[in-house]
């Protein structure tokens, strides 16, 4: 029973409390949801001036991603740790991320510079895993005096990989029992950076035309 306990308590100091919560590292660790989570993986790759950046930097970590749920209309940021945002990407950009279910959008990237993605998916069932794809962002940047600023995004696109992100799935939580199923990110320009978000009726006229209906949530 204390092991038990234990556990419970662990699983708790690293639950979903206004933070994203992500698992780019390996872990042997059971994977703990609450009843209104869902799994969200997939792969963020940013190309800089030809050349794709991944692997990312063990020290300084990939791009940051920040989430807002349309549903509760709330911002989902990753944990501050002081001196900078918790990594939520592994190496090649791979992600696994504990979320409540519900209607995302990616609102912001930053990495030395911030990336607007307009990009938006669906987790729709609690217990269960979804892939949202591999979001490549294709830009032009050069080196500043204070790090790195874009000059141009050249395309933004998501690519379906989901047997090889299944698999790294399966690796990271061998004993996840839900099912894993797709539910890509959708790009388009008409998704508004995070003031426009605010505006719920545009932002539901635009999630529409996604096909993406707000979901019913349990009180």
């Amino acid at each position: 029973m204390p092991r038990i306990l234990l556990i419970a308590l662990l699983a708790a100091s690293i639950a979903f409390s206004g933070c994203a919560t992500g698992a780019g590292k390996k872990t042997s660790k059971p994977l703990v949801l609450k009843k209104d989570e869902a799994v969200v993986f997939g792969k963020i790759v940013i190309v800089e001036n030809g050349e794709p950046r991944t692997p990312y930097s063990v020290w300084a970590g990939g791009p940051t991603p920040f989430f807002y749920r349309a549903e509760s209309e709330k911002t989902v940021r990753p944990k501050w740790r002081g001196r900078g945002w918790s990594k939520m990407l592994s190496e090649d950009g791979s992600f696994y991320i504990r979320l409540p279910r519900g209607t995302y959008i990616i609102y912001r990237l930053e990495y030395g510079y911030v990336v607007i993605p307009r990009v938006a998916f669906q987790a729709e069932s609690a217990g269960e895993a979804y892939y949202v794809g591999t979001l490549r962002i294709d830009l032009d940047a050069k080196k500043t005096f204070w790090g790195r600023k874009i000059e141009k995004i050249n395309g933004i696109e998501v690519a379906d990989e989901f047997d090889e992100a299944r698999a790294g799935l399966m690796k990271e939580y061998p004993g996840f029992q839900g099912e894993a199923s797709k539910s890509l990110m959708i790009h388009d320009s008409e998704i508004p950076a995070l003031g426009g978000l605010q505006n719920r009726h545009a932002l539901m006229g635009v999630l529409n035309s996604l096909g993406m209906g707000l979901l019913i949530l349990s009180q």
